[in-house]
């Protein structure tokens, strides 16, 4: 046994315990120098990561996401039995439940567990974790990789809010997603309930699942959802018919909005339809969006 390895060995128990693996959870795995030598690099090892019985792990009971594509965990469970686990999930100690909770990962952690591996390489946060920290990171998670589902992503956005006592603005700041992403995300959850079972479902997509949320007439807005269901509709038909002037003793009404801002910059907001306060805030976020995007073009 070499030196380096006689060390390592001597330290497994205090290094167990500093990552926050505890008594009769797990052991360490042993480590060799390779028999290599490696590049001199200015790095630094990062002690939280160890292994552990995958039982000792459960799904935290409020993460966002509540649905799963067995498919694709099929073929990360067969990926990880043939090349093992690449990329260690995140987990903190509940004493509540006597197990380590799953922060980000548990698709690995479903994955890992089909393939029958006996460990699970893990991130130990083992400190004290708000809430809020908790619901941001999962949440900013699920949205990176486009996990959620508009319903899941809309009950997230709205639990953050809550915990934190933030508008959309400060949210779309915070985790840094567009406030018009947000706003559309929001006005899911004003849909009945039927509906949004039907988004989750995946009958209707968010997008036009946002439509409809304009459409103010439930026995109208029920109609189209039903036709969407169906096929017989896509988003852009349910677009157009959301976007109908209502008429007001025959006279089609019309936007003419001039704002002024605090330099004097005058803008001008002009449709052939009644936009309504929203429909003047979506259409200047988007103004934004494209003003920002160009820039980014020319600065390329």
């Amino acid at each position: 046994m070499g030196k380096f390895d006689s060390l390592m060995k001597g330290m497994a128990g205090g290094l167990g315990e500093s990552i926050g693996i505890r008594d009769g959870q797990s052991t360490l795995p042993t480590y060799s120098s390779g028999g290599y030598d490696a590049p001199k690099t200015d790095f630094v090892r990062n002690r939280s990561v160890g292994e552990i019985d995958p039982t000792e792990v459960i799904p935290d009971p409020k993460q966002p996401r509540k649905h799963f594509n067995e498919e694709e965990i099929e073929r990360l469970s067969a990926d990880i039995a043939a090349r093992g686990q690449l990329q260690p999930i995140r987990v903190r100690w509940s004493a509540d439940h006597g197990k380590w909770l799953i922060i980000a990962g548990e698709r690995r952690w479903r994955a890992v567990t089909k393939a029958g591996l006996s460990r699970i390489t893990c991130m130990f946060i083992d400190r004290e974790m708000s809430e809020s920290e908790i619901r941001a990171e999962q949440l900013v998670e699920n949205l990176l990789r486009e996990d959620l589902n508009g319903m899941e992503e809309a009950r997230s956005f709205a639990t953050l809010m809550e915990l934190n006592g933030w508008n959309a603005t400060e949210l779309s700041q915070q985790i840094n997603v567009s406030k018009g992403k947000v706003s559309k995300a929001l006005s899911l959850l004003k849909l009945p309930e039927e509906l949004q079972a039907r988004i989750e479902g995946g009958e209707i997509s968010p997008s036009t699942a946002y439509e409809l949320a304009k459409v103010k007439d439930e026995k109208a807005q029920a109609q189209l959802a039903e036709r969407a269901a169906s096929g017989e509709m896509t988003q852009l038909d349910v677009a157009k018919v959301s976007a109908r002037p209502k008429s007001s003793g025959g006279k089609r009404r019309s936007t003419n909005e001039m704002i002024k801002t605090s330099d004097n910059v005058r803008v001008t907001i002009t449709a052939r339809r009644d936009l309504g306060e929203q429909g003047l805030l979506n259409a200047l976020l988007e103004a934004a969006e494209i003003i920002r995007a160009r820039s980014k073009k020319k600065a390329a």
